[in-house]
């Protein structure tokens, strides 16, 4: 289990992971924050980019902050889950 700290950003003119700054994950997805629409898309947005079910993306802090803490159940190891978010940002 591999624990991101996330800033997401919603309502975005497009749904994309823009990649880390600060040991943080942007990302911006189109979807608003209401009825845990924006987390939705955060979580098909990131399990994507990883070849994962979205069922092994969860949110575990900030429910209804743009300040997110998402765990992802990956056998992968922290280095190639960080460079695999953050090319898929750039293609």
């Amino acid at each position: 289990m591999i624990f991101l700290n996330v800033k997401i950003n919603p309502r975005s003119s497009r749904s994309e992971i823009v990649g880390f700054e600060g040991g943080v994950l942007k990302i911006k997805v189109r979807a608003v924050p209401e009825g845990g629409k924006a987390n939705l898309e955060l979580r098909e947005l990131v399990a994507v980019a990883l070849g994962l079910a979205k069922s092994r993306v969860n949110i575990k802090l900030g429910h209804k902050s743009r300040e997110k803490v998402v765990a992802i159940d990956t056998d992968l190891d922290r280095e190639t889950l960080e460079n695999k978010l953050s090319r898929s940002g750039r293609e």
